[in-house]
């Protein structure tokens, strides 16, 4: 059995796809969530991830979130995040100059987030 992951943002479905295992990092923490897990909501921590392990090897794909909810109900996990980006297909180099450039704070502290996610769960090679 798998679980079905949704990750919406509010322009589009950025990702729709089944996993054997998510990780998730919400305000208080990481969940974890397999098959059959109990009902669950949760708020999303700004700079939060989404990691989603598939097909019960190694391939895995990781989402930086920018706040947003999770919620888990008979294995569908629905995230719905204000912004949401699949850190395997940045291009981390682009993506740190743009953090060093950057004046906002706010603008800042998210694009490092997706550069330290995107460092932390890397693509697993020959994926994109």
């Amino acid at each position: 059995m798998t679980i079905r992951l949704q990750l919406i943002t509010p322009e589009r479905v950025l990702a729709e796809l089944s996993a054997d295992h998510v990780t998730v990092r919400a305000v208080d923490g990481e969940v974890g969530i397999r098959t059959g897990h109990t009902a669950l909501v949760a708020l999303l921590a700004d700079g939060g991830y989404v990691v989603s392990r598939v097909n019960g090897d190694y391939q895995f794909r990781c989402f930086a979130v920018h706040g947003g909810v999770a919620e888990i109900s008979h294995d569908t996990l629905r995230v719905l995040a204000p912004i949401a980006v699949d850190v395997h297909a940045l291009d981390v180099a682009a993506v740190t100059k743009k953090a060093d450039a950057a004046t906002d704070a706010k603008e800042k502290k998210w694009l490092s987030a997706q550069v330290e996610i995107a460092q932390r769960f890397p693509a697993p090679a020959g994926r994109v």
